[in-house]
């Protein structure tokens, strides 16, 4: 009896073992899928800034390495947009994404309201990009809310420029507002951040079990890696892999095309498939289900330079599934490189300046490293003015080869007197020379003795701003708005009209901010009004229950209001400046809250004068302080 229980019991337990390895055959393969995070903002760019100074780019980027950290744990292949503190561009991190084949992209970031008491958890994708970015953005979003226990704002559309224009499934993260104070303090804690982390997570991981078509076949390269410099007969291997083959429907065939989707790029003909290391070699009805390829090309029959390869992976059922990768076909212009680390893009620097950068010879085998760097001002070499030539020191991190006396790994330094030229924003070129290669540049753009700017309540509103288009449109950047198309329509003209009737516009700028939501008008007064500072709107009703707000025919007049209505508080008299039909601008015609033929002027003329003046708030600027300064920061 004992041994008839024992062989039923043996027999049990090989069933559940025989469909335990069923299972996990098919079961998911977190090695298959790539994920991009995305970490909003950096380097120059600091983001939201919280009521205790912390940036919203130290946010991002925290929780961002914890999440690459854990998935990579699990098994899943992680790139990252940035590492560090480093300014990256949208363009940048898009094209990063979508030549990385990779399959999720999450981009977090930390919100931020006009009013600090603001809160919850939002999750945006953009309808016109790839049709599963709304099933990622569902199954991240409830699991994070239910993760880190804030309020639920929702999963909401947009066409933040990271979402429209990626390739990939893709959604942005606002975890919680750095702008509340209690929400700012629970983003410092690191117990916090994990609970972010693993609600996103958890999220991913519903995502990639979920049974969406897109699970079902996928196809990658492994080699080259992105943005390899290659060169003669190279071997380019990768994998194709079918989910859900369950009747014979595996995998049929693997062709690679050259910088073109298929049919309009250059064939560069089918691979040859073999058994993939690593995972179960299972074959139904003799058709591969899970395949590595091997192709062979030739590359010296094309030009030298930055190429796409695309791979394409096709079966029956599902059709066909591609991937991309940029690679370098070695030539002149991948044996050298030269970039500029100190200053930093966009920094702001004054009086004598360090500069550091290092250049690179890739392939210097016989004494033809480097041998020169110079840097120019403001033009390429011979039209720009010349800083002059650089000091070589060993590049700290690299081999410090130095051949026929020659330095081919190096690093240099110039010390630039910024005093000899005019402040505002420059460009430096830094030039790096082999005999063999020639000369090559980089650039990098730098601030030259702008003033360090602090706004507060006794900031004169009368004078002039030296911040640029580009530092007012920061603002909206940063939150990675969908009005950055109106606000650089609006920022020459708050510069113009500010400079024409003495009036520093960085405080308007951060009044229009404050007033308008970033230009999302979600008060009383419409988009279309183009009235950008609420003139008119006191909440009044007409007879038909309307609410009363001023409005202009364009938005150059709605921002002529503004400052005409700022000048009836700070100047004591009119403005003496007439328009082309004689009309002064400082009256009625231009600002229909003018009233009467005197100003408003209470002899005070800072910024702290339209406190219970503007509105009956007694801290009604501290949230235009807050634009103002991050303009500067």
């Amino acid at each position: 009896m004992i041994k008839r229980i024992s062989i039923i019991f043996s027999l049990i337990i090989l069933i559940i073992l025989l469909f335990s390895s069923v299972n996990n055959l098919f079961a998911l393969d977190r090695g298959s899928f790539l994920i991009a995070i995305d970490a909003g903002h950096g380097g120059s760019d600091p983001g939201a800034i919280g009521p205790s100074g912390y940036q919203e780019k130290v946010a991002n980027l925290a929780i961002a390495e914890k999440l690459k950290n854990r998935l990579s744990q699990a098994g899943y292949r992680v790139i990252m947009t940035r590492n560090g503190d480093e300014t990256k561009s949208l363009g940048q991190r898009v094209d990063f994404v979508n030549n990385s084949g990779a399959d999720l992209l999450i981009s977090i970031h930390n919100n931020a309201w006009v009013l600090p008491t603001a809160n919850g958890t939002e999750t945006y994708w953009c309808p016109s990009n790839n049709g599963y970015s709304s099933y990622a953005a569902s199954y991240i979003h409830s699991s994070l809310v239910s993760s880190i226990g804030r309020k639920d704002r929702g999963v909401k559309t947009s066409d933040f420029y990271i979402l429209k224009n990626t390739k990939i499934p893709a959604i942005l993260l606002e975890c919680v507002f750095i702008s509340n104070p209690e929400e700012e303090s629970l983003l410092k804690s690191n117990s916090f951040q994990d609970k972010v982390v693993q609600g996103i997570f958890s999220g991913v991981e519903k995502y990639f079990n979920s049974n969406l078509n897109f699970n079902q076949m996928k196809v990658w390269i492994d080699y080259p890696t992105s943005g390899q410099t290659i060169s003669g007969t190279y071997n380019i291997y990768g994998w194709a892999l079918d989910l859900n083959s369950t009747s014979g429907t595996g995998i049929d065939k693997v062709s690679l095309y050259l910088d073109g989707a298929m049919g309009s790029g250059s064939l560069l003909g089918d691979a040859t498939f073999y058994a993939r290391p690593g995972l179960a070699e299972v074959y139904k009805n003799e058709q591969l289900v899970n395949s590595g390829f091997k192709f062979s090309w030739d590359t010296t029959a094309v030009s030298k330079g930055t190429h796409i390869l695309y791979a394409y992976a096709h079966s029956p059922t599902y059709g066909w599934v591609y991937t991309t990768r940029k690679v370098n076909v070695e030539g002149i212009t991948n044996q050298m490189k030269v970039w500029i680390d100190y200053p930093t893009s966009g920094q702001t620097i004054s009086g004598t300046y360090n500069i550091y950068g290092w250049a690179l010879d890739l392939n210097s085998t016989s004494g033809t490293g480097i041998d020169k760097v110079s840097l120019y001002l403001d033009g390429a070499m011979g039209s720009g003015s010349l800083l002059g030539d650089a000091t070589f020191y060993a590049r700290p991190g690299l081999a410090e080869v130095y051949k026929n006396e020659q330095l081919v790994n190096s690093g240099f330094k110039f010390s630039w007197d910024t005093t000899a030229v005019s402040k505002g924003t420059h460009i430096l070129y830094a030039y790096a020379h082999s005999p063999t290669y020639g000369w090559i540049y980089t650039t990098r753009k730098v601030n030259v003795g702008i003033e360090e700017v602090t706004i507060d309540n006794s900031t004169n509103v009368i004078g002039k701003a030296t911040a640029t288009e580009e530092q007012l449109l920061s603002l909206f950047i940063s939150r990675n708005s969908n009005q950055i198309d109106r606000a650089r329509r609006l920022a020459p003209l708050y510069i113009k009209w500010g400079n024409t009737f003495n009036i520093r516009y960085d405080i308007p700028w951060a009044m229009m901010c404050h007033e308008t939501g970033f230009l999302q008008f979600g008060g009383i007064v419409p988009p279309d009004a183009n009235n950008f500072c609420g003139l008119g709107a006191t909440g009044a009703k007409d007879e038909n229950g309307n609410y009363i707000y001023n409005s202009f025919a364009t938005e150059e007049l709605g921002v002529i209001a503004q400052y005409i209505h700022l000048a009836w508080y700070i100047y004591p008299d009119h403005l003496t400046l007439k328009d082309s039909n004689g009309d002064l601008y400082c009256s009625t015609k231009y600002d229909p809250r003018h009233f009467g033929t005197g100003h408003n002027y209470n002899g005070d003329s800072t910024l702290g004068t339209l406190n219970e003046r503007w509105a009956p708030s007694t801290t009604y600027t501290a949230k235009i302080i807050l634009f103002a300064n991050e303009i500067y920061n």
